[in-house]
């Protein structure tokens, strides 16, 4: 199960753990409904989870747990939260220089991926896994490591 329209911090990222345990908190024990929106390429449900009636996407947002994650953004009431929680502070945004998910997974580099409708399709990126790829209106596209060279 993938949360629709968030993107919180990898495990191993500052505020992974945090970010682990205020959703366990939110969610661990609680009934929960699931609003199916899609199915992500790894054949992950993504959707809108609320648990005893919480938002648990919104409210990861709010306390500063994750990110609203624009390239797949649906609500656009998550991007006021998501300023509400910078203004405040609160969770990852106490820290000096938080790192987007999106750019820890390449490697902690700002990437396009999150902000550019397109990117030159002949900049090849290497990926903190070793994985060569691209970016190309907005998605990430492997490629052969030879280009990566």
């Amino acid at each position: 199960m993938r949360l629709a329209d968030i993107d919180a911090p990898e495990k191993a990222q500052s505020f992974g753990n945090q970010s682990k345990m205020s959703l366990s908190g939110l969610c661990f024990g609680k009934q929960a409904q699931v609003e199916t929106m899609t199915m992500d390429r790894y054949g992950r449900t993504v959707g809108r989870v609320r648990c005893d009636g919480v938002d648990a996407n919104a409210e990861q947002i709010r306390r500063g747990m994750a990110w609203a994650y624009r390239q797949y953004l649906t609500d656009q009431s998550l991007l006021t939260m998501e300023t509400e929680a910078k203004s405040a502070r609160r969770g990852l945004w106490g820290d000096s220089d938080p790192v987007p998910p999106w750019d820890y997974r390449h490697g902690g580099k700002p990437s396009t991926a999150n902000t550019a409708p397109g990117s030159d399709p002949n900049q090849y990126h290497l990926g903190p896994r070793g994985g060569c790829y691209t970016i190309t209106n907005g998605e990430t596209h492997y490629v052969s490591h030879s280009k990566c060279r």
